[in-house]
């Protein structure tokens, strides 16, 4: 049994998606010496985050070896979108949210986090859980720009289970009058890259020989 610790989080990591606009599958890329949805589960794992629920679909059995590979599978819930190749990621993240409520009723909060997302910091992730309880969601915010992962919390669970696609998605409930979103200044680019494209996959690399090089000199500072 794990026992959630305080101030706690979920987190729904949406990895069901074709990779159409990247025209490669995006999950299993490499990154740093790991596919690239490793570094997201690792992440999330790092924070601490709990329940943790991937939702896949396309190449499902794929994903699956590689979590049995690294044995990510045993620090996880793994559920299938089934109608992943005519759906977006909105239909992943209320799977998602419909299971982790099976698993903890009682959620406070939870990250909606897509999977290309892999390079959030840890202390990024612990600050959006520790601003503003009485928010409806908390975005974190690089130079002015909003990122990912959203965190919304209790109050709109509800009202995520019934969003359609056609309404705007996540990004439609935060514009309701009565939506308070607080966003939380951080200083971690990792927020804002993706790997939509095959440029922004080089830009991701870029960056993450980047934190590599940064890790490295502080271990050496540090002998």
């Amino acid at each position: 049994m794990t026992v959630k610790p305080v101030m706690s989080a979920a987190a729904i990591i949406s990895c069901a998606g074709l990779s159409s606009r990247m025209g490669r599958f995006k999950p299993l890329l490499p990154l740093a010496g790991h596919p690239l949805l490793w570094h997201t589960l690792h992440a999330a794992k790092q924070a601490g985050l709990w329940p943790l629920i991937l939702v896949t679909g396309y190449r499902n059995q794929d994903i699956g070896l590689m979590l049995q590979q690294t044995g990510l599978e045993r620090d996880l819930e793994q559920v299938t979108n089934p109608e992943y190749d005519h759906t977006d990621m909105l239909r992943s993240y209320q799977i998602g949210l419909a299971r982790l409520l099976s698993l903890d009723p009682a959620c406070e909060q939870a990250f909606f986090w897509p999977a290309d997302v892999p390079l959030v910091k840890r202390e990024t992730l612990l600050t959006l859980i520790r601003t503003e309880p009485e928010a409806d969601a908390v975005i974190p915010s690089v130079d002015g720009h909003g990122g990912h992962p959203p965190l919304f919390r209790k109050t709109q669970f509800p009202a995520i289970l019934q969003l359609k696609s056609a309404d705007g998605g996540l990004r439609a409930l935060r514009r309701q009058a009565d939506f308070k979103t607080a966003y939380a200044v951080v200083r971690d680019p990792g927020c804002l890259l993706d790997a939509d494209t095959e440029a922004d996959y080089r830009q991701l690399q870029s960056y993450s020989r980047r934190l590599e090089a940064e890790e490295a000199e502080s271990d050496a500072a540090g002998c």
